[in-house]
């Protein structure tokens, strides 16, 4: 390699690319055969070979680079609040929708057979590849239940949301054979915390049924994809909360001139995505289920959006320790290649079990998404639990709700940690915004705060324990099927988090304090279950010497693991071995 005049530059690493983030992620690959009824859909590898391919890779640093701008008025002086990006970005955001990342789990109308788990693969290969473009496939994925709920919504909007056509243009969702919708719920005053919002509606009409016109008064202070077609807000009415469809475009082929982007944000990381502030200035929306329900609306949304943010966070750090494992490979330093340095193998194949678990642990998640959609037990949601043949519809789906925090509080926490270590591994490149690992901590943070933070994730736990104890009676059987099978220290940890079950259930105030520790613990609960479940040896050996025994403990209020990675040493050195093979598809 070149430098300059008196030098050559050599000992540095090569970018990998044209690499498939799905037959060459054996994590992945594996989850997935493992919970789909039937072979993987070919589009998977498909998908996968152009996650990796260079000119993907190219368009998403691009699309980072070049983030987007907004656009208030045109030439003329007519306000049009849209928002440009660049070229990249709209054909990472093509590939997506193309390839039914958005609309795979719902089915389609040619008899399109619909599955969360397969969707959960591009999802997160999706997420590996260009995180921004995520956020609105996410979202228009995560709009279908509510908008299919709705008769007046569903008729005109629910074929275009399953819809493999992109089109970003400004124009009526009529002139469009596919859309893509935005959430837009969090105000200034109060974030997470909805039920403070102010933004008012009142009725245009003597009707407020579902469907119904009303005109909307308020601002929101994180919109995500302000171009979206069609956003899902909530407003107070004499009811209480309520949830409203907002176009951007009149069912008359107006633009809906109440609905205002005042500013983009300029944030620390998924800079291709705009989020932005909008305000209502008599928006006009149209209701969507029942007033005053607007939050039981909205969940069934969230629901899905905290399903992505888990399966996002496991992307990124499959993404984050694939790049660093490659980096070390090679290079060399102090007489040996660093992938062969005994510590530096430590904290890979430490970094690479945390990725492992996480997408164990996110992709089953997607499968008790799919029994619970499904109404009834099935045998692919838990290979070999209890799960598939003694929890009733019901407990399934009081269950995947119980999970979906867990997942979220779990993996998202982990995420930063995994890929500031990733960073580390690449020495002083990695702090250079040139090399892509720099990309992925600044995005590490993200999933944590959006669509409820963790220490909202720890109190829904404890609120589902004291309202709906079937879901944790149901968790708690689940992981006694491995009790026999996971050593002492499962057995005494599975002790200890159901007596802190218990409490939680008579008297969820007294454990508040413990609420992050016990999200944590129920979470590396449930990635040894799984581990176990899955019959590797190896990796349920490593997992229980570094997570679960004294040395590994991680009973640390809830916030990672309590030792830095590389620093819980497991008896079967050869699992570190098979761990880092894992990671690169060997």
């Amino acid at each position: 390699m070149r430098g300059g005049t008196h030098h050559t530059i050599f000992n540095q690493s090569v970018k990998r690319t044209d690499v498939n983030f799905f037959t060459g992620d054996t994590a992945l690959r594996e989850a997935t055969e493992e919970l789909c009824s039937g072979p993987p859909d070919a589009r998977l590898a498909e998908y996968g070979a152009f996650c990796g391919s260079e000119a993907a890779q190219t368009d998403a640093q691009l699309a980072h680079k070049f983030p987007p701008s907004l656009q208030n008025y045109d030439r003329s002086g007519n306000r049009v609040d849209f928002v440009q990006y660049h070229e990249a970005y709209h054909r990472t955001m093509g590939a997506a929708i193309e390839a039914r990342v958005p609309s795979l789990a719902w089915g389609a109308e040619g008899g399109e057979a619909a599955t969360q788990v397969q969707r959960a693969a591009l999802a997160m290969m999706h997420y590996e590849l260009e995180p921004g473009s995520s956020c609105p496939a996410t979202m228009t994925f995560a709009a279908v239940p509510p908008v299919r709920a709705s008769p007046a919504a569903a008729e005109f909007w629910l074929p275009k949301l399953l819809s493999n056509v992109y089109d970003p243009r400004n124009v009526p969702a009529s002139e469009k054979e596919g859309v893509v919708f935005g959430m837009s719920m969090t105000e200034a005053q109060g974030g997470s915390d909805v039920r403070s919002n102010t933004t008012r509606a009142t009725p245009l009409t003597s009707s407020r049924e579902d469907g119904s016109g009303w005109s909307l008064q308020g601002a929101k202070w994180f919109t995500s994809a302000p171009n979206s077609d069609a956003f899902l807000t909530l407003a107070q009415s004499d009811k209480g909360l309520s949830c409203f469809l907002v176009p951007r475009w009149l069912p008359d082929g107006r633009r809906n001139s109440g609905f205002r982007v005042m500013q983009l944000k300029d944030k620390l990381g998924d800079r291709s995505n705009a989020s932005s502030e909008v305000e209502y200035d008599n928006a006009w929306g149209q209701l969507v289920g029942r007033e005053g329900k607007g939050i039981a609306t909205i969940m069934e949304m969230v629901a899905h959006t905290r399903l992505d943010c888990a399966l996002g966070s496991a992307g990124l750090m499959r993404q984050a320790v694939r790049m660093a494992v490659s980096h070390c490979s090679q290079r060399s330093a102090f007489g040996s290649v660093l992938v062969e340095a005994p510590l530096m193998r430590a904290v890979l194949a430490d970094l690479a079990m945390e990725s492992e678990a996480s997408v164990l642990l996110s992709m089953r998640l997607a499968a008790w998404f799919d029994a619970a959609a499904r109404g009834e037990p099935c045998e692919a949601a838990a290979p070999g639990s209890v799960t598939a043949a003694d929890h009733s519809p019901e407990q399934m789906r009081a269950l995947s709700r119980l999970a979906t925090a867990i997942s979220k509080f779990l993996i998202c926490k982990r995420a930063p940690g995994v890929a500031v270590e990733a960073l580390e591994c690449h020495g002083g490149n990695g702090y250079d915004d040139r090399w892509e690992i720099e990309r992925v901590v600044r995005q590490s943070p993200l999933n944590s705060i959006w669509e409820g933070s963790g220490n909202v994730q720890a109190l829904d736990i404890l609120r589902t324990c004291a309202k709906e104890p079937e879901a944790m009676t149901s968790l708690l059987r689940e992981l006694s099927a491995s009790a026999g099978d996971g050593g002492s220290a499962y057995a005494s940890r599975l002790a200890a988090v159901s007596k802190r079950a218990a409490a939680a259930a008579s008297d969820p105030a007294s454990i508040v304090p413990q609420a992050r520790a016990f999200a944590e613990s129920l979470g590396t609960l449930l990635q040894a279950h799984l581990l176990t479940l899955k019959g590797n040896d190896q990796l349920s050996g490593f997992f229980a010497d570094t997570r679960l025994s004294e040395a590994g403990a991680v009973l640390s209020a809830g916030v990672g693991p309590n030792q830095p990675f590389g620093s819980r040493v497991p008896r079967d050195t050869a699992a570190a071995d098979a761990l880092i093979a894992r990671a690169v598809g060997n």
